[in-house]
């Protein structure tokens, strides 16, 4: 396997990639660099207060009510390079800003030793808001000793062998012939895992296609005070389309996906970092540290990873991509079940947002409160039919045994 696959995916000068700031006002890496950040600040200059989407704007916008979902029960992984040393410090601040319970937090040093201060500020984005949007789930911060590849799918391995139920990776590269082998570390039955599409505008990177993982993409959100949605459309740097190297899966050639490929993402969220949330951080990003307003598709992956948990809470219904497209419904979907809201304006570099799946924003974002409702109905209705399947297949056993009209095949 080849070493630093993911290295440099978020600032460090000891790997000499040029920081760019653009017009906007966002971080991007140089050209030359083969990998690109997963994450998007909308200004370098931290502030004394918030000036990004708060929890309960993102809550209301997205239909995510607290009182019913928490998230209780279970255990959020959320896999990072090098941490953050002040992460207890930096949530306390964060729950104490916006009025959310303690969080449930143990953190996995596995030996870190170096620091890196965008891996810092990656971290503090990607478990402030697991913890705020299933606040009463575990959260489980893993981190690899390095940025090397070897090192963060250890650390993927380490989350899934001590308890993590729902994996969340902010973190990819482009894609590799080895990453069919690779796509084994995401095949536990047991365990949801969910990455990022990245921020470049192009193809989606790995792990983000394989068709073990939910990839997240992003949209641009733009909200009312209240939290009210007025507008959501694909974000332009939501990287999306078809795998190189990875067959679709069933559940997408099932849904009706024309295509040979995998296709990514499966679903998205607010991800353009103009319409970016609140994060705190008091690790120092080029001298700065505090409020930072971030976007970028790894908000998405850590957000629809406690969304999942809220879900599941009670029904366990969610498994892997395939649950999703069956909560949407059929293929050409109008209103998606009202589970999602359907994406259909606005494009990357090679594709377009319509009606229906888009290889740009998927099924679309959540509406959760419907997700919820409608995972619980099919998880009834799957457990009656397995009752009704049982109980048959036992009484059809019985009788082809005992009764003395059975009938031997032809």
């Amino acid at each position: 396997m080849r070493k630093n696959r993911f290295a440099a995916i978020f600032a460090s000068a000891a790997l000499s990639l040029a920081l760019i700031v653009s017009a906007s006002g966002s971080a991007a890496y140089a050209a030359d660099s083969t990998v690109k950040p997963l994450w998007e600040m909308d200004h370098l200059s931290a502030t004394s207060s918030p000036t990004g989407y708060s929890p309960s704007q993102i809550k209301t916008a997205y239909g995510i009510d607290g009182s019913v979902s928490t998230g209780k029960g279970k255990t959020i992984a959320v896999i990072v390079a090098f941490g953050n040393p002040n992460l207890k410090n930096d949530l306390a601040v964060f729950d104490k800003q916006y009025n959310l319970p303690d969080a449930n937090l143990t953190v996995h040093d596995n030996g870190v030793t170096e620091a890196d201060s965008g891996w810092a500020l990656e971290t503090s984005m990607d478990v402030e808001w697991a913890h705020t949007i299933a606040p009463d789930a575990k959260l489980f911060v893993v981190n690899a000793a390095s940025d090397d590849s070897d090192d963060l799918l250890s650390a993927v391995d380490y989350a899934v062998k001590n308890g993590a139920q729902i994996v969340s990776m902010s973190w990819g590269s482009s894609e590799t012939f080895s990453q069919i082998d690779e796509d084994s570390h995401f095949s536990n039955k047991n365990v949801v895992f969910l990455a990022a599409t990245g921020d470049g505008g192009e193809f989606p990177y790995w792990p983000a296609s394989s068709p073990n993982v939910i990839a997240v993409g992003g949209t641009t959100l733009k909200l009312d005070s209240g939290g009210n949605i007025l507008k959501e459309t694909a974000w332009s740097s939501s990287s999306g389309g078809t795998s190189f190297l990875e067959s679709i899966p069933s559940w997408q050639a099932k849904f009706g996906i024309k295509s040979n490929s995998r296709s990514a993402p499966d679903v998205s969220f607010d991800g353009n970092p103009q319409t970016g949330v609140s994060v705190y951080c008091s690790v120092e990003q080029d001298g700065e540290s505090g409020w930072f307003r971030l976007g970028g598709t790894s908000l998405g992956a850590p957000a629809w990873a406690s969304l999942i948990a809220d879900i599941d809470q009670n029904v366990n219904y969610i498994k892997n991509a395939g649950s999703l497209y069956a909560l949407a419904g059929s293929t050409g979907y109008s209103d998606s079940g009202n589970c999602f809201n359907d994406i259909k304006s606005g494009s990357n570099l090679f594709f377009r947002a319509a009606a229906g799946y888009d290889s740009v924003t998927g099924l679309g974002s959540p509406q959760a409160a419907n997700l919820t409702a409608q995972a619980a109905a099919d998880a009834d209705l799957l457990a009656n039919d397995a009752t009704t399947t049982n109980t048959s297949t036992a009484k059809s056993s019985w009788y082809s045994i005992w009764s003395p009209y059975r009938r031997w095949p032809r």
